[in-house]
């Protein structure tokens, strides 16, 4: 049986949606982040989870963004943010490596004086 349809099934029996497991304190929503299961997401949205800090002071959201989850970083916001959107934010180009390196050269050579002293 998929996961979705197990957490459906349970929900639809009673089943807490904010259970919190003692030995590792992450709730369903944690668990769906950490596999990146939307449709158990959802379920878990729609009968009432909330988005609680109680693994390691982290949000479900939190474990999405540590795991690169991108897709379920913006299903959060859609379900619980739903005025925010993560997309907005990539309109301006991120700096290179390069840039930044270029950057920190800049700042040490002024604050030099302008003097070249790599040698």
């Amino acid at each position: 049986m998929k996961r979705s349809k197990c957490v459906r099934l349970l929900l639809e029996n009673g089943a807490n949606p904010n259970h919190v497991l003692s030995g590792t304190k992450m709730t369903p929503l944690h668990w769906a982040a950490f596999y990146q299961d939307t449709a158990t997401i959802r379920a878990l949205a729609i009968k009432g989870a909330e988005l609680t800090f109680d693994f390691q002071d982290c949000s479900p959201v939190c474990v999405a963004g540590f795991r690169g989850h991108r897709v379920i970083v913006n299903l959060f916001l859609k379900l619980f943010f739903r005025d925010i959107n993560l997309d907005e934010y990539d309109e301006k180009p991120r700096p290179t490596l390069s840039d930044a390196v270029s950057n920190f050269y800049q700042f040490v050579n002024k604050e030099m004086g302008g003097k070249d002293n790599t040698e």
